[in-house]
């Protein structure tokens, strides 16, 4: 895809949590505002038009990062049903509509509903909170190429608004790097995020005394969350991780206070701060 621009559009600089964002040649228009604000910006056109929309908070028992999504004839009509529902404790909203009147008819919003479904379960990075999957209409081959070719633009828009929903955890280009210590092996890839432990990877279940408290309650979050199980006297990820830094990810594999610019090393041998020394990241 090209570049593109997104123009951001604040109603009232008071409330500065309510953003309308367009994109360049594109009919992608999205609304994004908290909960407690939806009654106020109800009398918006671009929330009675016909949407895609995505409700955002956390788990309430792991805080995991989690989403509702949906599609609707009239925005503001669906949130406010979810207002008044407590299935799901979400914050903010982002809905998605097109810039005039009878451009994103359903057939389209159904279509991209399932696909933002598919899509983000398939990377994983947020707890998705629909209770069936969304059926997929049929549609015809031109309309198909065109609306995945608007849902790039969601993508790029949801990105561009601090949502990760789409957004893989593993970069195309990033170097496979190792952990092979004490009979612990683990996998993982230095990204613009921070660092990905990756699913198979092994972690020690016996922890040294000088361990990071923080390290250990996260140790704790990951069994707890499933990202970490126990199997024959280890445990293993059972998802992609991402970590905040090298090291952490290191700490977290080994049980032991560790520099993860040392630990991780290539197939070469090569450590993770010689590779990033050298530019060969």
């Amino acid at each position: 895809m090209y570049g593109k621009t997104i123009t951001t559009f604040i109603p009232n600089t008071e409330e500065s949590s309510v953003v309308i964002k367009t994109v360049s040649n594109s009919i992608i228009r999205a609304v994004g505002l908290p909960r407690n604000l939806i009654e106020k910006y109800k009398d918006r056109i671009d929330l009675k038009r016909a949407c895609l929309y995505f409700l955002f908070g956390n788990d309430e028992k792991t805080l995991e990062p989690s989403v509702y999504i949906g599609e609707a004839g009239n925005a503001f009509e669906r949130l406010q049903r979810h207002e008044n529902s407590a299935k799901f404790e979400w914050s903010h909203a982002l809905v998605i509509s097109s810039s005039t009147e009878g451009q994103l008819l359903s057939t389209a919003t159904k279509y991209l509903e399932n696909h933002s479904y598919m899509v983000a379960k398939t990377i994983g990075r947020y707890k998705v909170y629909n209770s069936v999957t969304p059926p997929k209409p049929m549609v015809p081959e031109s309309l198909e190429a065109s609306l995945l070719e608007s849902f790039e633009i969601i993508r790029l828009v949801m990105e561009e608004s601090g949502y990760n929903l789409f957004k893989p955890l593993i970069e195309i280009d990033s170097k496979l790097l190792y952990i092979n210590r004490k009979g612990i092996k683990a996998t993982g890839e230095y990204t613009s995020e921070g660092f990905v432990v990756l699913r198979g990877s092994e972690a020690s279940i016996e922890i040294k005394p000088c361990l990071y408290h923080s390290i250990v309650l996260l140790r704790e979050k990951l069994l707890e969350t499933g990202v970490m199980i126990r199997k024959e006297g280890i445990y293993v990820f059972e998802k992609d991780h991402l970590f905040p830094t090298p090291s952490s990810a290191a700490e977290t594999v080994l049980g032991v206070v560790a520099s993860g610019w040392t630990e991780w090393k290539d197939e070469g041998g090569r450590t993770l701060k010689v590779l990033w020394k050298n530019g060969d990241k």
